[in-house]
């Protein structure tokens, strides 16, 4: 076996590997982890390589030990955070499990940074670079009444990290949750 089938194999088993809630009883705080990705095309960062819901941002990926998820997320608001290449902004993620139809909803805000002046590049479709760089952090509440499945009546707070690099973006999500 070639060292980049290894690698490919290593790589593909680590993302299944990765994501998780900690069994624990009602009513208990239990830990959440989740991890999602967005391929964006070189034509821009408006549409996603996965199927999203009109006028939404998505990714794929998991939650550990609860399974294939996907993350709709729908932000605005966004102001300029004075003296720097920041943003803040409102935001609210419907993350959904793929299997069950359950749906987590978060609220908060959170930030945005480009690195240098990153965030100032025209896009241009033509350009060999694309995918602006830029590091998001959310601050999120469980909408426990909004809520469905597994996830109905929940209360707890997330903290959600988004990367976004040429044509990927990446989601991180960790935080507590309570029946």
């Amino acid at each position: 076996m070639s060292v980049a089938r290894r690698v490919l194999i290593i790589a593909f088993a680590a993302g299944i590997v990765g994501l998780g809630v900690l069994p624990a009883e009602a009513g208990a705080m239990q830990q959440i982890r989740g991890r999602f990705t967005a391929h964006f095309p070189k034509g821009g960062q408006q549409t996603n390589v996965y199927p999203c819901p009109p006028n939404v941002l998505c990714g794929v990926g998991s939650i550990r030990g609860l399974g294939a998820a996907e993350i709709d997320v729908f932000d605005g608001n966004f102001q300029p955070i004075a003296g720097t290449n920041c943003l803040s902004f409102d935001k609210e993620d419907d993350v959904s499990l793929l299997d069950t139809g359950s749906r987590l909803v978060l609220v908060g805000s959170g930030t945005v940074c480009f690195p240098g002046d990153s965030g100032d590049v025209p896009s241009n479709p033509s350009n060999r670079d694309y995918g602006h760089p830029s590091f998001w952090t959310s601050d999120l509440s469980v909408v426990g009444a909004q809520s469905t499945g597994v996830f109905s009546g929940a209360k707890g707070t997330v903290t959600e990290n988004f990367t976004v690099a040429g044509g990927v973006g990446l989601w991180q999500l960790v935080g507590s949750i309570a029946q």
